[in-house]
């Protein structure tokens, strides 16, 4: 767990985000959630780290295997996958892509630097989670318009129909400290 939000709590999200969240890892359609810098999407993302995860126990019955969501800043994330293309193993870079199979939260979507390599590889992680109806949430500082201008109307499209849409508003809870 990251540092920052080690105290983050599920109490701390709205009803109705808690509703679309338990949705989501039931097979349901993921979350889009946008709003201002600083109105808690990490926060909240997080908060549904920490109520989802438990660790794999063994059980009077059997064994029971634990949960894990992955959460992803959009900015490391591509950085890493840049990263494998540089390495000169015998792995295809590519399988970073299809590696993340389970409930996923891309955060700070749309913060990344549009350059030809990086639209590339998102669409290619958003259309594999699309086709294979993965459970994914997404934080964005990005109205849908805003993205669509940013990642072309091909990515955006899948993440409408993957995705229910919020907004959470409010203003920087940073400053207000």
């Amino acid at each position: 767990m990251i540092e920052r939000y080690k105290n983050a709590k599920w109490e701390d999200i709205q009803p109705n985000l808690q509703k679309a969240f338990e949705t989501m890892v039931a097979g349901g359609k993921g979350i889009y959630l946008y709003g201002s810098v600083g109105t808690g999407k990490t926060h909240i993302a997080y908060a549904m780290k920490k109520h989802y995860d438990w660790p794999s126990e063994e059980t009077p019955s059997g064994y029971r295997m634990g949960r894990n969501l992955q959460i992803h800043n959009m900015i490391d994330l591509m950085h890493e996958i840049r990263s494998d293309f540089d390495r000169t193993i015998k792995e295809n870079p590519d399988d970073r892509i299809t590696e993340y199979t389970g409930v996923l939260i891309l955060d700070d979507f749309g913060a990344e630097k549009a350059t030809d390599f990086v639209a590339e590889t998102i669409y290619r992680l958003i259309n594999h989670r699309y086709e294979r109806m993965l459970p994914t949430m997404f934080t964005s500082n990005c109205t849908l318009q805003e993205l669509a201008e940013k990642l072309g109307e091909r990515t955006t499209s899948r993440i409408v129909e993957m995705c229910d849409v919020y907004n959470l508003a409010g203003g920087d809870r940073r400053l207000q400290k």
